[in-house]
């Protein structure tokens, strides 16, 4: 039998673990601590520290371990290190650099400067917040965010003189792991997307295109997606080739990845690099409803080095998305309460209390997971909501 390893402890981690029992392979969770529901869900724990790659790499080798998993940008590294390290499939620990690398959107936008067709934007890289009201004075709307933070925080949106002080106020009183932070002029509004993928020893294949919905008038926080994206004819392609060039660009080899790109026009532009599964349930359930690829499963056979070539020409064509239920989306407050007994209903949360702000990914938000394989009502595609 063979045997994973899991750097993290729930969400992605625990459907690695539900995945891996289906599949016949041993999981084993690396951590520190360690709780009830961690140890109930995997074969076997390991209370081990992700900081430390020395105690990961003996602690990997001494259990027989076939590959190692990453659930998000903080367990990157040290999966990418311990899989080299033991000549397992990874990635290569050039790009894994401590502050400065995949996990580090200014590295990233530097390592795709010269990706031909990405729409051009300005940005550049500051430690200290305060230098931005002197340097981009007069260059707005521009956008604020730490360089190696996820999950949207810390990020704020300038439009003129008078956010500025508010928006600083903000980036810098979130939580954050970043020292730096990287200014870029704001994209034109568009079409937010997301590209799912899947790479395998320099192969990426494209899974789906999400449609993102973002609340731009706040913090980018993201209120739902929706797969698949509508686009214009010729469009997907564009962006899917396009994605291929920049994860060559940024050095991803083997592994899911979430790109980040808005369409305005002809033009596509790069938002962020991440090499991992899309959050709020894109990687564990959306891509699977949407295309019937079982991306949980590809993602741990990319890792022991068995993943079988994937025909993505052959994969679904089925409506599926998820959307929350909060301050900025309350017109979906009696879709939601339908939701509790609609066949179209995949799972479903009901928050307590009053609807507030969502601003970052996290939040205990009320939402609904919706597939359809016809016809859709208009609350699917935000495009309907607004026109």
């Amino acid at each position: 039998m063979k045997k994973i390893a899991v750097f993290g402890t729930h969400g992605l981690a625990q459907a690695f673990a539900r995945k891996a029992r289906l599949l016949g392979v041993e999981s084993h969770c690396f951590a520190r601590p360690l709780d009830d529901a961690t140890r109930t869900a995997f074969d076997v724990c390991h209370e081990v520290s992700l900081a430390d790659v020395d105690a990961l790499v003996r602690e990997c080798e001494a259990a027989g371990i076939d590959g190692v998993l990453h659930t998000s940008e903080f367990t990157f590294r040290p999966a990418a290190l311990v899989a080299e390290a033991l000549g397992l499939d990874g990635n290569p620990s050039s790009i894994t650099r401590e502050g400065g690398g995949i996990t580090d959107k200014f590295r990233n936008r530097e390592c795709c400067r010269g990706v031909r067709g990405l729409g051009k934007v300005e940005y550049e890289r500051v430690r200290d917040l305060r230098e931005v009201g002197e340097r981009w004075r007069g260059r707005y709307p521009f956008i604020i965010k730490p360089t190696a933070e996820a999950g949207k925080r810390g990020v704020s949106i300038v439009r003129d003189e008078a956010e500025l002080a508010s928006a600083v106020r903000y980036t810098e009183g979130e939580p954050s792991r970043s020292s730096e932070y990287i200014v870029e002029s704001l994209i034109p509004d568009g079409t937010n997307l997301s590209v799912e993928g899947l790479s395998f020893r320099g192969t990426h294949t494209i899974l789906q295109v999400t449609n993102a919905v973002i609340d731009t008038a706040h913090h980018c926080a993201e209120l739902g997606h929706q797969q698949p994206a509508l686009l214009a004819p010729g469009m997907r392609e564009k962006v899917e080739e396009l994605d291929r060039q920049v994860l060559d660009a940024v050095g991803v080899v083997t592994g899911p990845t979430h790109t980040e790109m808005r369409v305005v026009g002809d033009e596509v532009y790069l938002i962020e690099v991440n090499a991992r599964g899309g959050g709020d349930l894109i990687s564990e359930r959306l891509v699977e409803l949407s295309t019937g690829y079982d991306y949980v499963s590809g993602m741990i056979l990319a890792a022991l080095g068995d993943l079988a070539p994937i025909d993505a020409s052959s994969l679904a064509h089925h409506h599926a998305g998820i959307w929350y239920v909060a301050e900025q989306t309350a017109y979906l407050q009696p879709v939601l309460e339908e939701s509790a007994h609609a066949p179209w209903c995949v799972m479903r949360h009901v928050a307590p209390g009053p609807l507030t702000l969502l601003t970052h990914n996290g939040q205990d938000h009320s939402y609904f997971v919706y597939r359809f394989e016809g016809a859709c009502p208009e609350w699917v595609f935000e495009q309907q909501l607004r026109r």
